[in-house]
């Protein structure tokens, strides 16, 4: 073969492999800045590994499951004596070893109606009451729940979710009349408020569209970020504490809160997003639904795993149905269900 006509070979030959490598490239690109919601995703089924159960917890409730430095904590709600239990994490694999209940139900300073949230500081750990709107705090080292300065936060709203935050501050995420977060001081005073409440309908009152955009979420664990996942679309959000809004995902089919107004109030009559959220330091994990509250409730058995630029790492799919998830930093996701025999709880080992 001439010099000439090798050479012409070659170059086509080059010329033909970037073209593929562009294309491969551009279809790639293409596919990962389609919406998670709007994709076929590869899920990575899970069954689970270990289960227990626990003759001193009577009923857990849906909302505050936390893993702490090895601690499960599990509010009650059915058992005036004991507010909340802790469980202790023996092993890599997540067994679980009944500790200790504390607290008890009633309006006094340590006191409980019903608590929504365990919020992690660097010492404390603060048991958040929703109904009460205030915070008490409990020292792990002492195992001691304190019995007078409660934190009352100072709020025209009900935040669901309270996250520890950057200088001594609290976020809470959840419901409020015109913004989507809140950001409070050590004393529960509100500082600022964020987050846009998009209009969807326009004969919603400001309540209904607060209720409609129900919110829930987590914080970034070294940086000021907010992370916030709607219950009633298909929406995600991350915000810096000043409220500017860094990356919105939202999907094509469920983009906005589905609602009517049934006995005066929203419901939702699309499908259910998000149902429950937590993190560690490296991952923000989604329990997704998918389906219409008629068919499932808040219930989902999709994980989404997020890195915190709000990119899909992975998708697991669980064998059951679940209302709430927690996580430990180990790979293992925590969760419960009522059996014949009881409340049983779940350990999945995610990777």
């Amino acid at each position: 073969m001439p010099e000439s006509t090798t050479t012409n070979y070659y170059l086509k030959f080059t010329l033909s492999i970037c073209i593929v490598l562009i294309i491969q490239s551009c279809n790639a690109h293409d596919e990962n800045s389609i919406p998670h919601f709007d994709r076929e995703l590869d899920y990575i089924s899970v069954d689970i590994s270990d289960s227990f159960m626990f003759e001193e917890i009577f009923n857990p409730g849906w909302s505050g499951l936390r893993v702490i430095n090895n601690k499960f904590y599990i509010p009650e709600v059915s058992n005036d004596e004991t507010a909340f239990h802790v469980l202790n994490i023996v092993d890599e694999n997540g067994s679980l070893v009944y500790e200790q209940g504390f607290g008890r139900r009633g309006q006094g300073p340590g006191e409980f109606l019903e608590i929504n949230d365990i919020v992690a500081t660097d010492s404390l750990i603060y048991i958040y009451d929703g109904n009460q709107l205030k915070m008490v705090s409990y020292d792990p080292l002492s195992e001691e729940l304190a019995t007078q300065d409660d934190i009352l936060i100072r709020t025209s709203g009900r935040p669901s979710n309270i996250y520890s935050s950057l200088e001594n501050q609290f976020v809470g995420l959840g419901l409020f009349r015109e913004s989507r977060f809140m950001i409070m001081d050590s004393n529960g005073e509100t500082i600022s408020q964020h987050g846009e409440l998009i209009e969807f309908n326009s004969d919603f009152s400001t309540r209904d569209i607060a209720f409609s955009w129900r919110s829930i979420g987590t914080v970034h664990p070294y940086e000021p970020y907010v992370y916030l996942f709607s219950v009633n679309a298909d929406f995600i959000e991350k915000y810096d504490h000043d409220g500017r809004l860094i990356t919105r995902v939202q999907s094509e089919d469920n983009p906005l809160p589905n609602m009517e107004i049934v006995n005066d109030w929203p419901f939702n009559t699309g499908s259910v997003s998000y149902v429950s959220v937590d993190s560690d330091e490296n991952y923000i994990y989604g329990l997704y639904s998918g389906h219409s509250w008629e068919d499932y409730r808040l219930t989902g058995n999709i994980i989404h795993k997020f890195d915190w630029d709000l990119n899909l790492i992975d998708a697991y799919k669980l064998d059951q149905r679940f209302n709430t998830i927690t996580v430990d930093g180990n790979g293992n996701l925590y969760t419960f269900g009522e059996t014949d025999e009881g409340i049983e709880f779940y350990v999945y080992n995610l990777y």
